[in-house]
């Protein structure tokens, strides 16, 4: 059965698990073998998404964001 996760933060942080960042959030559907959906927490929007590096994504997803800035 396909997962949602839900991102709910703006930091680009994994190494605090569980960490609601877009990136620990990438590495969670790495686990999985279905094609999986990552949405945004609505308290996010108008929020700038911190990134610090490239993403590595190991399998499907649907990303769905409230219109948040990606830099």
């Amino acid at each position: 059965t396909p997962a949602t996760f839900v991102v709910t933060t703006l930091a680009d942080d994994v190494n605090l698990p569980p960490s609601g960042s877009l990136r620990f959030r990438l590495l969670e559907i790495g686990d999985t073998a279905e094609a999986d959906t990552i949405v945004f927490d609505p308290g996010l929007v108008g929020g700038t998404l911190q990134i610090a590096g490239p993403f590595s994504i190991g399998s499907d997803v649907t990303i769905v964001g409230p219109g948040i800035t990606v830099n």
